[in-house]
């Protein structure tokens, strides 16, 4: 899959999780609040990534 196209989906799969768990744990969405979270989401996702594919020999 092309890079561009796997951060698309990351980031809008990031934000609608972003938005849920803010909704969920603080009662409303702020947008700095839902930004923060995705940012980190896409990160984790990514280092995540990395992870796995540094263990395969």
């Amino acid at each position: 899959m092309n890079p561009i196209q796997l951060l698309f989906i990351r980031a809008v799969l990031g934000l609608v999780f972003a938005v849920i768990l803010t909704r969920m744990f603080r009662g409303h969405s702020e947008p700095l609040y839902v930004g923060g979270l995705t940012v980190i989401l896409v990160g984790l996702a990514y280092g995540l990534e990395h992870l796995r594919k540094r263990k395969k020999p």
